[in-house]
C-alpha cells in the first residue's frame, strides 16, 4: 500500500506552499466557521473557490455511475480542496462536506491566479506539490481496489488510524462520529456487509466498537488482513 508518510508530506508541502500563496493575497483571504453538514461545493457547481482547513474534518463524496455516493476522501487541518481549479477545471467534481464544526481560510480563485501569475515559481512549486499529493492518493486508493471487501475495509481503518488517531490505552483511537454508512461508501460496499465486517473485526479482537467508536487494538493482524 501508498505510505501515509508520503501523503502526509504531500499534503503538508500543499499546504505550505498554499500559505504562502494566501499570505500575498493580504485582505482578499476570508476565515470563516461553519457547523457539521455545511456543504462548501456540490458536484457540478461552478469551481470559484479554494480552502485551506484550520480545524476539524471535510469528507469528499462523488456519486458513483450506479447512483451511490462514494467517499473519496476524509480531510484534516492543513489540508486545501478546490486546487483543481488551478489545473483547469471549472466545476467541481465533488461534494465537499463538514463533518463536524470546522474552520476555514479561503480565496477567490480568480485572486489567486493573479498572484500565481506574478510569482511563477511559486505556481509552479504549487502545483508540483498538488500533483505529487494527487497521484499518491489515486495510487493509494488503486491498491485498496484490488483487496477483497474485508481487506478495503481494514485498509480503511488503517489509513484513518494513521491519519487522524487518538494512542489511548486500549489502542488507538479512530475519530468520534464516523458512521457505517461512511465507511461502507469508502469501502464501496453496503452499510450492511461493513456492519458484518466491523462484527467479525471485533470478534477476532482486531478493534472495538462501541457507542459509534472504532478502537483499533491489534494493528498487526489488521494490517495482514488489508495485504
Amino acid at each position: 500500500m501508498v505510505e501515509e508518510t508520503n501523503l502526509a508530506t504531500m499534503r503538508i508541502r500543499t499546504g505550505e506552499f498554499f500559505e504562502r500563496v494566501m499570505k500575498k493575497l493580504g485582505d482578499k483571504v476570508n476565515r470563516v466557521t461553519m457547523e457539521e453538514r455545511f456543504q462548501f461545493s456540490n458536484s457540478g457547481d461552478p469551481l470559484n473557490r479554494v480552502f485551506a482547513l484550520k480545524s476539524g474534518k471535510v469528507k469528499l463524496t462523488r456519486l458513483s455511475t450506479l447512483g451511490r455516493d462514494h467517499l473519496l476522501e476524509i480531510l484534516g487541518p492543513g489540508d486545501v480542496f478546490g486546487l483543481e481549479a488551478l489545473v483547469g477545471e471549472n466545476v467541481w467534481f465533488y461534494t465537499a462536506t463538514s463533518m463536524e464544526s470546522v474552520e476555514v481560510t479561503w480565496a477567490h480563485v480568480e485572486d489567486m491566479r493573479q498572484v500565481l501569475a506574478d510569482n511563477h515559481n511559486l505556481e509552479m512549486q504549487l502545483l508540483r506539490s498538488f500533483a505529487a499529493l494527487t497521484q499518491q492518493r489515486y495510487e493509494r486508493t488503486m491498491t485498496i481496489r484490488d483487496l477483497d471487501v474485508p481487506g478495503r475495509l481494514a485498509a480503511v481503518l488503517l489509513y484513518l488510524g494513521e491519519r487522524f488517531g487518538e494512542t489511548s490505552e486500549g489502542g488507538l483511537v479512530l475519530p468520534r462520529g464516523l458512521t457505517q454508512r461512511e465507511l461502507s461508501q469508502m469501502i464501496g460496499a453496503s452499510r450492511e456487509t461493513a456492519n458484518k465486517i466491523l462484527a467479525d473485526f471485533c470478534n477476532r479482537a482486531w478493534i472495538t466498537h462501541e457507542n459509534r467508536l472504532i478502537t483499533i487494538i491489534d494493528w498487526e493482524r489488521l494490517n495482514r488482513r488489508a495485504s
